[in-house]
């Protein structure tokens, strides 16, 4: 229902989204598979983090932070959210 979001939770949930839906879409290209399967060590994470504009000796570390930092607020609005609007 309308007004269930504030605008921050808003903002974090769209951010999130195209942060998922950037790498998936990287992730298909360069790998040929889904987020599901996302690379988390060696060539091809480094890869993969290359193509999303990662640079530097620790891109891959640098992505998987930033794929746990967006997974994390994304949940926390969903559990803030679900939570107070039971059905």
């Amino acid at each position: 229902s309308e007004g269930c979001l504030s605008a921050h939770d808003a903002e974090l949930l769209r951010a999130g989204y195209l942060f998922h839906r950037r790498v998936e879409n990287r992730l298909r290209l360069v790998h040929g598979h889904s987020l599901s399967l996302m690379p988390t060590f060696g060539k091809p994470l480094a890869l993969l983090a290359r193509r999303l504009g990662y640079l530097g000796p620790r891109s891959g570390e640098a992505l998987l932070s930033d794929y746990r930092t967006y997974t994390t607020q994304v949940r926390h609005v969903y559990a803030r959210v679900f939570k107070s609007n039971p059905r």
